[in-house]
């Protein structure tokens, strides 16, 4: 928890608590001058995996660029506890959200982040933990967010998985090393969740495209990783889609 006067590690003071368990906790925050609000992210207190965690996310963000990153503004240690200090926005669930928009917006949204896991897959790097709650939007733009547990392409996992409802079944502790197909099978079950949603009032030529989206879900999740479309393929199946959609 915060101090009990609310202040945090660099002087920075809560605002609203985002995220208050494990090894590494997150808050909206004020500035010491209190001219800025910001989004705060790091340990409260010396934790080995927590230090290693906030670490790995600033290293790995320092390595990527693209629209859809919440790049850190700057990195700060105070004592032996390290942090992040993120722009301040005001983010929504995509999986919510695609329960109150057009299916098209997120069909919109969902290629955004897939254009984006592809470069973060060019790069070298496996986001390893994708699942609803890391799939946002601001201001009209999907985010893909928590890079903590982001890995080079073929280092090996020993564990543990914080989402284990989107883990691939070749992700085994010990014996896998880490290949973009796991983020490909994970965000097809996020995927899945839209389509869930949707279900129920699919419409004309919805369903048509909708359906192609399934298809696609389903191939994203196959249990043979080597059968997975790539993230570059996914993002331009999805551009196809999308111009179907907007003509139908």
């Amino acid at each position: 928890m915060a101090s009990e006067n609310g202040v945090l590690p660099g002087q920075y003071q809560v605002l609203e608590t985002i995220h208050d368990f494990g090894p590494v906790h997150s808050f909206k925050a004020l500035t010491s001058d209190a001219s800025t609000i910001v989004f705060w992210k790091g340990c409260l207190a010396p934790d080995p995996i927590g230090t290693g965690l906030i670490q790995n996310e600033a290293m790995i963000l320092g390595s990527l660029s693209g629209t859809g990153l919440l790049k850190p503004l700057y990195q700060e240690v105070f004592g032996d506890t390290p942090f992040l200090v993120f722009p301040w926005k005001r983010f929504h669930s995509l999986l919510r959200r695609a329960e109150q928009e057009d299916p098209l917006y997120w069909l919109g949204r969902m290629q955004e982040l897939v254009t984006l896991l592809a470069k973060v897959h060019k790069s070298g790097f496996v986001h390893g933990d994708i699942r609803p709650e890391n799939l946002l939007i601001a201001e009209n733009q999907a985010y893909l967010i928590d890079f903590g547990l982001a890995h080079t392409k073929g280092s090996p996992f020993w564990g543990p998985y914080y989402s284990p409802g989107y883990l691939a079944p070749e992700v085994i502790p010990g014996s896998y090393h880490w290949h973009p197909a796991a983020d490909i099978f994970a965000l097809g079950t996020a995927m899945k969740g839209f389509l869930e949603i949707r279900q129920s009032n699919r419409q004309g030529a919805q369903k048509t495209w909708m359906k192609k989206v399934g298809i696609l879900c389903q191939k994203m999740t196959q249990s043979d990783p080597g059968k997975r479309p790539s993230s570059l393929k996914v993002s331009r199946l999805l551009v196809e889609l999308e111009i179907e959609a907007l003509t139908l």
